[in-house]
Parts: C-alpha cells; structure tokens; sequence
C-alpha cells in the first residue's frame, strides 16, 4: 500500500466498503459507522505504520475497514469462529474496546509506556459516534494536554452517536465546521492558488495559523492541544497530509474529521441510527417471543398519561431502549444526556428529590457505568427512581463487551434497592407499575426478548408465584428463564420426576416464605447472569443456613463468554431445558457421579 497512488486509494476504499456491506447484510454489525470511516482507516493505514505506532478506537463500531486492512477476513464477523464486531487485543489490536470514552485514555496510557520503554511511536485515538459526550474523554484530555506526550486525537465527527448527538459539545463542533468566515478564508486560498500547488503548500501553515484566529477551537488549544481541521473524511489525500502534519507537531493534537454515517449506503446513509447496528437473525424469533423494550415503551407512554411526573432519561439511546414513542408524545419530560450513564443516574436521583417519577432504561452492560452513581445518588438517599437494566442476560454476537452478565451479581448487595425481574411482557409492565408506586429505587432487569405470556397465579409484588407444583425437586428461574425451567419439567415429567417451578422474580428482596416452603426439596437455581453473587447464591445460601436440602446453582461461570449466536451461549452455561434436567437428576442424587458445570 505505501507505494499506492491516491487514485488506487480511492479503489481500495470501495473496495473495503462493499466488502463491509456483504459482511454486514450476511452476518449483522454495525454499518453505518464502519462505513462512513473507510477513507480515515485508509489514510491512518497509509500514513502511519501500526507495526509501531498504536491505534485506538473509541467504541470499536468504526474499525471494520481496519480489520480488513490488517487482514482480517469478515466472512464470518461476529460468530463464534469468526473475527470479532470490535477491536479485541485477542486478534492483535492494540487495546480492546467496546465501550465509550476509553480511547483517549488508552492512547496517553500505551504513549507513556513507550516514553518510559524508549520507543519512538504515536499513539492514535479515533473517537466517534457521539463518545465526546462520555465524561472520561475530557479527564483523559485533561491529562494528556498537561503531559505534552505526542499523541493525537482524531474526532470523527458525524453529527450522530446511536442516535442523533445531543448537548453543548455537538453544538460546539458544529459551530466550529460550520464558522463562516474561515470557510470564506479557506475558499479565497483555494481560489487563488488553484494554479499554483507548490505554492499552496508553502502557505500552508500560515493558512493554519490565521484559521486559529477565526475558528472557535480555543477549547482544546486551552487543554494543551494542537486543533488542525475540518477537514473531509472522505478525501484520503487531504486526511493523509493532516496526518502527517499533526505527527510533525511532535506534541498533543487534535485532528477535526467530518465524515458522514452510513457513507456509500444510501439507505444507511439516510437512516443512520436505523442502521446503526443491523440484526441478522439465522431463525425466525421464538412464537410468542416480543421485543422488550418496545413493550416497556408502550406501556410507559400509557403510565405517564396518567401520572404527570413520570419522565424519562436515556443516555443517547432513545430508540434501542423503547423511547422513541414516549419523547415524541411527551417530549417536555424526555431526556436524552448523551453517552453519560452515570449522570443520568445521579439527574434522575435530584428529580424524584423534587417528586418527580424517573424510569431510566440503560442496557445491562452499560449500567455497570453507574454503579457508583447508583450506591451514592439513589440507594442511600432511598430516591425512587426506576432503572430499567435493558438487554440483560446473553447478547449473542455483541459479545464480550456487551455481555449483560453482571448487573445482577453488583445490584445485590446494594442496599435499600429492589430488583425485579419479570418473566413475560405481561410481568414486565406489572413491574413498572410496582415499581412507580413503591416510593423507592427499584432496578427492572429483563433481556432483548420476553414471553408475551407465561401462565402463573396472580400474586403482589415481590411474592414468587408457583408456575408448576412438584414434589421431588423444585426448579427456582428468574426472567425468562423461567420458559426454560418449565420445559426442563416436562422433560423430568418423561422420566418420572415432578418438577416444581417457582418464578424467582425479585433477585431483592427473597421471598422467605416461598424458601420456607420449599426448604425440604432437592432444589436447582437458572438464571441467565452470572453465579457469583446472583440470585442462585443467595438462595443456596438461604437454604444451607437453614439446613435444607441440596441446591445446584447454574447460570454463567466465572469467565469470559465471547461472541457467538445467544442459543450456543446459554448452551455454554448449563440453561438448556436438557442441562437443567441433568442438574435436577444430579442434586437428587440419581447420579453416581459427579456433574459439573465446567462453562
């Protein structure tokens, strides 16, 4: 490639980009990131040398391009035996991510190791997709304006995150692309130099330096930082000489990139957030299986008709939590913060101080992001705001990074909190309102998916209804898992076991009573989050206490789950029907041997 004209350049990048398109529509992924920044991977690809320097992406939804170039294949992107949808240090990135706002951390942190080292190198760190509105990019500017380590801080700006960006830093962007008189300025040069490119390069940097005294970019000159830009991210030659020019500076720098989403996609293009991450499923969804955050949406939007002071807080995802409905119907008490999980806790927090009612839906993985603003801001000051812990449980393809395992396990030991989960959409709406009328935090955990029904008792909130009686072991499932567990029955049926099924639906508070009842009977608990920590613990720890009888714990073991179709990963932890009927045997004692979860 170094030896590739800018003509073939352009080729290669078409090439990269139908490439993405056939690995996406084939295996999902997140498309219109990957695509709008094909021409920077080209031009980083092309002006650095990543056998030495280091490159970061913030997110990870913008390397498919880098990937390819590095020769990866993306045949099989996103399964089980295939590359990952982010950067992953397993395939020989420099720094695994899939998270927003570490990029510019890691880049100062792996700079530094190669001061202290002796290496000569440069650190890159991409940030995209709206990660500038997570606060730790600014601790980390912070620091490494102040360290004067060469490094550089490419801002893929293209006006989105998932969703549309919101807040005072987009703004201050947008105001930085769009400022008049150095787009006038810049035009002029252009003009008069049109005929003369030696020229224009000797002008070059007085060009810069009169841009510094039009353009607003005072924010990261004050933060120890060089601001070259805007330039377009989709003209490798001119992203190549920016590149080059910001690695001579030889201290911190920021470079302004504008690229558009979903670039060379029409549809992904014009849809943005739409295709942000496409879904590609191998089967149809499950009969009777509907979209859990559409259904929390719904029934939101039906709560807060009725009730004034319910609002609702998304951190830049209005749409893949279900509130796209209610910030059209009720847009005075929607509000979207950005990618700030932790300050939409802690806003959420001051407002039901002021008796307001928030719901606050953040996916499971993204919630542990919080965890300090949960303790601190809600739970000790007992505020009552309702948390929703979206896409719990296995995410399939996302994989490691998104894995919604731990929620459960850190929510636990918090005290003053209540923790749902309901098995069904049915369930799920019944919690909200519990929850909306309880008068403390509450967490609602629930997966990408529910039940529309499970049959079961109507029982109050937090009792644990009997789906199935039983008289020889007893099956405690929370969530959805509890459509498991009833199958594992019926299979126990078949060999002449009677299974009870017992809907385990608060992970807090236990229902003691229900314990109480079932103290005798061989038990097995499921549950689709991790073991240490989580519902099935307690309850064994409840039951040994109190000299009951045997309790096997499945769920997810102490490792790491890595990308693979959902269904091979509850295979992986022990949650089929069929695994869940070996432990009911094992607990009872039927087997002379030993059955182990190895997950």
């Amino acid at each position: 490639m170094k030896t590739t004209d800018k003509q073939q350049l352009c080729a290669l990048a078409q090439s990269l980009r139908d490439q993405i398109i056939a690995a996406v529509e084939q295996n999902g992924g997140h498309l219109a990131s990957a695509l709008g920044a094909v021409e920077l991977c080209v031009a980083l690809y092309q002006t650095l040398d990543f056998g030495v320097d280091h490159l970061v992406f913030d997110v990870g939804h913008q390397c498919y391009a880098y990937k390819l170039l590095t020769g990866r294949s993306l045949e099989r992107l996103r399964r089980e035996d295939g590359v990952s949808g982010f950067p992953t240090r397993l395939e020989g990135d420099d720094f695994g991510t899939g998270h927003a706002g570490t990029a510019i951390s890691a880049a100062l942190g792996l700079a530094r190791a190669d001061r202290i080292l002796g290496r000569q190198s440069l650190s890159v760190a991409v940030v995209g997709d709206g990660a500038l509105t997570n606060g730790q990019c600014y601790e980390a500017l912070n620091d490494a304006g102040s360290a004067k380590i060469p490094m550089l801080v490419i801002i893929n700006d293209n006006r989105m995150s998932i969703a549309r960006n919101v807040g005072a830093m987009s703004q201050y962007l947008t105001k930085i692309c769009r400022h008049k008189p150095y787009l006038r300025l810049k035009a002029g040069v252009k003009r008069v130099l049109r005929h003369a490119p030696g020229t224009y390069r000797r002008v070059d940097r007085f060009k810069r330096a009169v841009k510094q005294l039009v353009v607003p970019s005072g924010l990261f000159e004050d933060l120890g930082f060089a601001y070259a830009g805007p330039v377009d991210g989709h003209n490798i030659a001119d992203l190549m000489e920016m590149i080059a020019f910001c690695r001579s500076l030889g201290r911190p720098a920021v470079l302004h990139v504008i690229t558009k989403k979903g670039q060379g996609d029409p549809q992904a293009q014009a849809q943005p957030s739409r295709y942000h991450n496409v879904s590609v499923h191998d089967e149809p969804d499950e009969p009777g299986m509907q979209a859990a955050s559409a259904g929390m949406g719904q029934h939101l939007c039906q709560m807060a008709m009725d009730d004034a002071r319910i609002c609702a807080i998304t951190a830049a995802m209005p749409a893949n939590t279900g509130l796209s409905s209610f910030a059209k119907a009720f847009p005075d008490r929607f509000f979207d913060v950005g990618i700030a999980e932790g300050h939409a806790v802690t806003m959420a927090a001051a407002m039901a101080a002021q008796g307001m009612k928030p719901f606050v839906p953040i996916y499971a993985t993204f919630l542990q992001r919080a965890y300090d603003q949960i303790v601190h801001d809600v739970a000790l000051q007992r505020l009552p705001v309702v948390i929703l812990s979206d896409k719990s449980g296995f995410v399939g393809a996302d994989g490691a990074t998104h894995q919604g395992l731990y929620d459960g396990s850190f929510l636990h030991h918090i005290p003053n909190l209540t923790v749902y989960m309901p098995r069904d959409m049915n369930q799920l709406c019944q919690a909200m309102e519990s929850a909306s009328a309880l008068d403390a935090p509450v967490v609602i955990r629930y997966g990408r998916q529910l039940p529309a029904l499970i049959e079961g008792p109507d029982c109050p909130w937090p009792q644990w209804p009997v789906l199935r009686a039983g008289s020889d072991v007893v099956l405690f499932a929370c969530g959805a898992m509890a459509d498991s567990a009833l199958g594992a029955a019926a299979l126990l049926a078949l060999e002449g076991v009677d299974a009870a099924v017992v809907d385990a639906r608060t992970l807090k508070p236990l229902d003691e009573k229900m314990l109480d009842r079932m103290l005798h009977l061989p038990a097995v608990t499921v549950e689709e989050g991790a073991i240490e920590g989580g519902l099935g613990r307690a309850i064994q720890a409840w039951r040994c206490e109190r000299g009951g009888a045997p309790t096997a714990v499945l769920g997810a073991a102490d490792r790491v789950f890595y990308h693979a179709a959902r269904a091979r990963q509850l295979h992986m932890a022990g949650l089929t029907p069929q695994q869940i009927c070996a432990y009911a045997h094992k607990v009872m004692g039927r087997f002379d041997g030993i059955l182990e979860n190895k997950a």
